[in-house]
Formats: C-alpha cells, sequence, structure tokens
C-alpha cells in the first residue's frame, strides 16, 4: 500500500508501467499509463530495430501505419515486389518471401507433377 500510495492518484482504467523495463518497480520508474500505452508494441520505437533487417527474402524498408495493435512494416522481397507485411510473422517466419516467389519455387519443385501422376496411374 505504501508503494500504491507514493505513486500519487489512481485513476480508473490506469494500469502501472514501468518507464525503464529494466529496472525496478520504485516510485521514480513507475508512472500511471492506459493498458494500449502499457502494451510492449506500443511503447515508442523501443524495439523498432527492424528497417534494414532482412528475413528469409524480405528486406524491411520502414514501419507504417496500416492496422491498430499491430506493427507493420513495407518489406521488398528479393524479386521486387514490394508489400505491407506484419512484423510478427516477420520475427515468427511464418512469411519468408511473397506469393509470387512462393509459386514459382512450387512450380520448380513440382516440375512435370501432373505428367508423373500420369505415367503412374498408366503403369498401374
Amino acid at each position: 500500500m505504501n508503494f500504491y500510495n507514493d505513486m500519487g492518484l489512481f485513476k480508473k482504467g490506469l494500469q502501472l508501467d514501468r518507464i525503464n523495463n529494466d529496472g525496478d518497480y520504485e516510485p521514480s520508474n513507475c508512472r500511471w499509463v492506459t493498458p494500449l500505452e502499457n502494451n510492449s508494441a506500443y511503447k515508442g520505437d523501443l524495439k523498432d530495430d527492424m528497417p534494414g533487417k532482412t528475413f528469409g527474402k524480405w528486406k524491411v524498408l520502414k514501419r507504417v501505419q496500416f492496422k491498430k495493435g499491430h506493427r507493420y512494416y513495407i518489406c521488398m522481397c528479393n524479386c521486387g515486389t514490394i508489400l505491407i507485411v506484419c512484423g510478427g510473422d516477420l520475427r515468427r517466419g511464418s512469411t519468408t518471401q511473397c506469393i509470387r516467389c512462393k509459386h514459382r519455387e512450387h512450380s520448380i519443385k513440382h516440375k512435370d507433377w501432373h505428367k508423373r501422376k500420369r505415367l503412374a496411374q498408366e503403369n498401374v
């Protein structure tokens, strides 16, 4: 209770936030913020070191405001395709290339697939 008394007036709907996340929970390092501000995705550019990084075939060019609640980036694929990609998908490896490259690689990988299928059916 002493800590909360030291933090000053509490307003409904606010949460306690550390200014420096590596620091302690002490009055000089804490503040009252909204839940949106307290979400780590909204803490300024603290973690936004994405521009210039490469994820698979994607090179991150810059951050853009696309949908609320996620960080989105303009990315360029090695083939030259430019697309807005979710930062979480890049970090998790959920997306590593554009759909054009994916289809191209798929068609190369499965070249003659239909011929091989037909030949297999004929020889059964």
